[in-house]
């Protein structure tokens, strides 16, 4: 029973400390307006591997400088585009065009970004994308349901089979 107990004990305490943590980091994006993003492609490797989950915050284009890394929408289809900014010129009306280039790419992309706000690269996790991607899906939804459910009654005090037998010596 002592196995046990110590097991309980550390997956309370590993859930408590994991749940602080995403307290905390949800906290610190709200207030900076840092938001996440995963990298699907290996435009920016090695410097975004793929899988990576990268950090951005909102900030207006005009801001932006060469060799900036930032997020933009893609003009011709659904979805966003994360590269280093190679020109910059301003448009009217807070309209700036950037002229984007992956690192691993040797061309620049084929068409300027015509933006009035951009994701500026803030940090980059290797390999965390996986994970946020995995759990959008119906199975890591399952996992996370399954792992509540189990705090929950491990966390349960006087649950049975916590308690010695009162019929054991």
């Amino acid at each position: 029973m002592t196995i046990l107990r110590l097991l309980r004990s550390f997956l309370l305490t590993s859930g408590a400390v994991v749940g602080m943590i995403c307290i905390v980091l949800f906290a610190i994006g709200a207030f900076l307006h840092i938001k996440p993003a995963v990298v699907v492609s290996g435009s920016m490797a090695p410097t975004m591997p793929v899988g990576s989950l990268i950090l951005e915050r909102a900030v207006p284009a005009e801001q932006i400088g060469v060799g900036d890394v930032v997020t933009v929408p893609r003009p011709d289809v659904n979805g966003l585009v994360t590269h280093r900014v190679v020109s910059v010129e301003p448009l009217h009306d807070d309209i700036v065009s950037l002229v984007l280039k992956g690192d691993a790419n040797t061309s620049e992309d084929p068409s300027p970004y015509l933006v009035r706000d951009v994701g500026l690269h803030v940090a980059t996790v290797p390999l965390l994308g996986y994970l946020a991607l995995f759990l959008r899906t119906p199975g890591g939804i399952a996992a996370v349901i399954t792992g509540i459910v189990v705090m929950f009654i491990l966390a349960v005090p006087g649950a049975r089979w916590f308690q010695r037998s009162p019929h054991t010596t």
